[in-house]
């Protein structure tokens, strides 16, 4: 998470993104966990960076996993 990218990205949405991509099934973050993370408590709902959704859309589609 050193791109510039994340550069303005919270800590708790990175400490999400972390937990999710896990690779060990067993230690990675449940889907329903997930989505009572702390982030989305504060994430703002209103406030959309569209550049910054164009590219982690583009980052997910060419995501492969190993």
């Amino acid at each position: 998470m050193s791109t510039k990218v994340w550069k303005d990205i919270s800590e708790d949405a990175k400490e999400l993104v972390k937990q999710m991509l896990t690779k060990d099934p067993t230690q990675r973050i449940s889907a329903k966990d997930a989505l009572r993370h702390k982030w989305f408590e504060c994430a703002p709902s209103t406030a959309i960076n569209i550049d910054l959704m164009k590219e982690s859309l583009k980052n997910l589609l060419t995501f492969n996993a190993v």
